[in-house]
């Protein structure tokens, strides 16, 4: 009855969560990104102050970390901006092309009469899908004012955090607990995000220069959605890849440049995903595939593409919180990869433990 009621109790608040999402959508997911900011601004003002060649002075890696961020979030709206009205422009004249490709295919598995785009995605209106796009990334931009004024907040207030932190628990060995598990999810998150940064804008650099060697069109905007689908696990570089290897399949007329795209890209990301990422993360991110894409699909879901972006770094959070307390180390074994979590017991849990027992 004990465990049916832990069980009964973990369910009911993880409703209540998901509940949560949904409804105060509009007031969390602000929230949310605002401290993915925040903490992306730290990551790279720590990351200023272990440059190799240059020693930035301390006071300074903060300021040029903000500026940092600033500027590669408004390169990345600025190519997806500046290049969403003109492929809405030319998506009839792609569409058309498919269209012909579709003829050209069909005929040769023998159909008289190939169907076309429309007829094989259900009439699905593809103008219409760059304008939600659009509307989407509008919404998102009109909530950047209230994230920079979180961040911003956020930023004034961290100096006195440990103060805080120190005068909210009045047990030393609760303290030390609490910053414990505080100090995991920042080194984890921290390693997870400097190598995620590094890797995406490494291989958006590369994947923009592919697309100007080969002559596809639009190569900034692709360059700036692999950058940011590299951040969606499992799934995004198929996303991002997708985009440009169609439009340099409809382009050309050979089959050698949507090859070129293909290879050269993807199997870069490949590589990246499956043998460089793991191998520079290490134990950083212990998650059980089965767990990202479930979490993939809820946050997606809820939140959409900043959902899929977030829901690692979430449920890594999640997990290292879970591991730190008995009761809960077992879900935080579930959710591992391999078993192993590193959370332990401090002095103030076993006291805990041997009162019970």
């Amino acid at each position: 009855m004990p465990k049916l009621r832990n069980f009964a109790l973990v369910a009911g608040v993880a409703a209540l969560v998901i509940y949560a999402m949904v409804v105060g959508q509009a007031i969390l997911l602000p929230l949310v990104v605002s401290i993915a900011v925040w903490f992306l601004i730290n990551v790279l003002a720590a990351s200023f102050r272990r440059l190799p060649l240059v020693t930035l002075p301390r006071g300074l890696c903060l300021p040029a970390a903000l500026v940092t961020a600033a500027g590669l979030a408004w390169l990345i709206a600025d190519m997806l901006a500046s290049n969403l009205t003109a492929i809405a422009a030319a998506l009839p004249a792609y569409e058309a092309r498919f269209d012909a490709l579709l003829q050209d295919v069909g005929r040769g598995f023998g159909l008289e009469q190939p169907p076309g785009l429309n007829e094989l995605v259900g009439r699905f209106d593809l103008q219409a899908l760059a304008r939600s796009t659009a509307g989407a990334l509008a919404s998102l931009a009109s909530n950047a004012g209230l994230v920079l004024i979180y961040v911003l907040f956020l930023l004034l207030e961290q100096g006195g955090f440990n103060r805080k932190l120190a005068a909210l628990f009045r047990e030393p060995a609760k303290e030390a607990e609490a910053r414990a598990v505080l100090a995991k999810i920042g080194n984890d998150l921290q390693t997870y995000i400097r190598i995620k940064l590094l890797l995406s804008l490494v291989l958006a650099v590369y994947a923009f220069a592919v697309l100007q060697i080969v002559g596809v069109e639009f190569a900034g905007f692709w360059a700036a959605l692999i950058f940011l689908f590299n951040f969606i696990p499992t799934i995004g570089w198929i996303i991002s890849l997708a985009g440009p290897a169609l439009f340099a399949l409809l382009q050309f007329d050979g089959f050698t440049p949507f090859l070129i795209v293909v290879l050269c890209i993807g199997l870069v990301q490949v590589l990246s995903n499956n043998f460089l990422e793991p191998a520079l993360m290490g134990r950083s991110l212990n998650l059980s595939p089965f767990v990202i894409i479930v979490s993939l699909v809820v946050f997606g879901t809820l939140w959409g593409l900043v959902g899929m972006v977030l829901s690692v770094p979430i449920m890594v959070a999640v997990m290292i919180v879970l591991a730190h307390f008995r009761k809960t180390r077992g879900l935080a074994i579930l959710m591992s990869a391999n078993g192993e979590v590193s959370g332990q017991e401090t002095e103030a849990t076993r006291h805990q433990r041997k009162a019970e027992t």
